[in-house]
């Protein structure tokens, strides 16, 4: 015989209910014992981690407690490392807040990259000088390229580092005439090639990097190229231009060729 609805309902309200009186039912007993109406004592422990930040918000009955706890807190942060880069973790402009012997300190300040995607603008400017700091910087976050010291932004070797990390070229605005950082950047990034050299613009291997990430960047190139894709799909650009650049390459080993039979031919002769 198939049970009535009503009487599955009733035993599911059952179990309900008892679960719900036996949850409730032990947060007031914590409550009577802890002062927390909370189902374990682990509500004490998050307050008191959290109150990290926010001690010195406590009443003044308390005084006797927040004001130790707000100088050894401070005390802890300017000297002990660990405590210091949680904080800076937590928020980059603790930073500040740190002694100056770990703002100074190159192993901590590598330590701190990563927190957020532009800490390097919270850290000491001596760090915008530092390769090792700057390089971590960019393979964390490549637009970070921009808050490196000047001296390091016209670093080629840098500027190729980024731009295989993912710089795009409006990060590496100063280098769309230098073909090596272009055609790594656009390797790895879809950048538009509207900003580059004519001289860029008219190479065929750079408008295929940037083709094969972004058709579109065809249109952006020399007026030579773009007639190559006349009357051609889009996703057939990248065919069109391979082709060209493997015709140019077999005109030029022919060319080679016929030069050096030519030279064998008179010297045979004579």
């Amino acid at each position: 015989k198939n049970p009535k609805f009503k009487t599955i309902l009733s035993k599911n309200l059952i179990l309900i209910d008892f679960s719900f009186y036996a949850y409730y039912g032990w947060c007031y007993v914590n409550n009577l014992n802890t002062g927390h109406f909370a189902a374990t004592s682990y509500y004490g422990l998050t307050n008191a981690q959290n109150c990290v930040y926010f001690a010195e918000k406590t009443p003044k009955e308390f005084d006797w407690i927040s004001k130790p706890y707000v100088h050894y807190r401070e005390k802890a942060i300017q000297e002990n490392k660990d405590v210091a880069l949680t904080a800076v973790k937590r928020n980059p402009f603790n930073y500040q807040l740190i002694s100056k012997e770990l703002q100074n300190d190159k192993s901590f300040a590598l330590d701190c990259i990563g927190a957020q995607w532009d800490m390097i603008t919270y850290i000491d400017p001596i760090f915008k000088s530092d390769k090792d700091v700057v390089y971590k910087s960019i393979k964390d976050d490549p637009t970070t390229f921009v808050f490196a010291s000047e001296e390091l932004r016209n670093d080629k070797e840098i500027a190729l580092f980024a731009a295989s990390c993912g710089a795009n070229l409006i990060t590496l605005k100063d280098y769309c005439d230098d073909r090596d950082v272009v055609l790594e950047s656009l390797k790895n990034t879809s950048s538009n090639i509207l900003n580059l050299s004519d001289e860029l613009r008219d190479d065929l291997e750079v408008v295929l990097a940037a083709v094969e990430k972004v058709p579109g960047n065809l249109w952006h190139a020399s007026k030579r190229i773009r007639e190559l894709g006349e009357g051609v799909e889009p996703k057939d650009y990248s065919f069109v231009l391979k082709r060209k650049i493997v015709q140019i390459e077999v005109e030029k080993l022919s060319e080679s060729l016929n030069d050096s039979l030519n030279t064998k031919s008179k010297k045979f002769k004579l």
